[in-house]
């Protein structure tokens, strides 16, 4: 992904993520006082029904002003417990939305974990082991999400290297020379049910991802992007067409999204899941903010840390 790709995927996804505590406040009844995308100097804004709606000239970043998530806020009309309830829905709605978002565009990507062969009639693809029930990953290194992919990816004057992949990981790098008509030597499933179960496998797969990439930072490891069920090491395609770079622009934003989601609910100062954990301990206390909590918590996302990495 090139920086300006990062920084539009980025821009996108934390916007996607402000607007999830933008809906959340408006439907508990909060007060939004100021909603912005990016930081820096203001370079457009505009109130609309109480909400200063601005927009910075620094495409990375972005914040929902909300009255009522201010330690200090309380209020007459409402109890500290309910209050801290609240916000609590208001903390979660941010990373939740963008897990809806990475699963939204995963779902329309096409299917996350390959393509599912379903005939084979090709006899030398046949020879090299691949029947039914194997799994299409690769086309001479570029990873494969649809049918509509294989036309971009197959060469025509050389020899093709696909890679399939078994239900019990055994992997299988098939050679072929073939043509456009190689389409109709191989049948697959690319419909909803296939997509939105390789698009929840691959749910699955991410959160065993981020565990294995957290230990790697603090152990040392290096193998984690060489794995071939890594669904990230080979996703390119900056030398074809437009729709397949797309395709894989579109896959590495909800990647950035998920990994937006996953983080946020650690229980880190700086992340959502702190706030989140302070407030439901608070609202079980039905107390005001406490400021041996503050260190509490803290201890706890150091602790998580450890056991993340061991």
């Amino acid at each position: 992904m090139s920086i300006l790709q990062f920084v539009i995927g980025a821009s996108l996804v934390i916007a996607v993520h402000e607007f999830g505590h933008f809906l959340s406040a408006k439907a508990v009844g909060f007060r939004v006082e100021e909603f912005s995308v990016g930081l820096g100097a203001t370079i457009a804004k505009k109130k609309i029904k109480g909400t200063r709606f601005k927009l910075k000239c620094i495409p990375l970043g972005g914040y929902c002003k909300i009255r009522e998530l201010n330690d200090k806020y309380t209020s007459e009309s409402i109890s500290i417990r309910l209050m801290n309830f609240k916000r609590v829905l208001v903390f979660i709605s941010g990373p939740i939305a963008n897990l809806v978002f990475a699963s939204i565009i995963f779902f329309t990507s096409g299917n996350m974990q390959g393509l599912p062969v379903c005939e084979v009639k090709n006899e030398t693809i046949i020879q090299q082991g691949i029947s039914n029930g194997y799994i299409l990953r690769h086309i001479n290194g570029h990873r494969v999400f649809s049918e509509n992919d294989i036309k971009h990816l197959l060469t025509t004057d050389g020899t093709n290297v696909l890679s399939f992949r078994s239900s019990y990981g055994t992997r299988i790098d098939a050679e072929l020379m073939t043509s456009e008509s190689y389409i109709s030597d191989i049948v697959f499933k690319d419909d909803f049910s296939s997509r939105l179960k390789g698009n929840f496998s691959t749910l699955g797969d991410q959160f065993r991802l981020v565990f294995s990439f957290i230990r790697e930072i603090f152990t040392g490891g290096n193998n984690l992007f060489g794995d071939f069920s890594n669904i990230y090491s080979t996703v390119s395609g900056d030398e074809l067409p437009l729709s397949y770079q797309v395709t894989v622009f579109s896959i590495k934003t909800g990647l950035l999204s998920f990994a937006m989601f996953y983080f946020n609910l650690l229980p880190f100062v700086i992340f959502d899941g702190f706030r989140i954990l302070r407030a439901i301990t608070l609202a079980i206390r039905n107390r005001q903010t406490e400021k041996w909590l503050h260190y509490v918590i803290t201890g706890i996302g150091i602790l998580v840390s450890i056991i993340m990495v061991f």
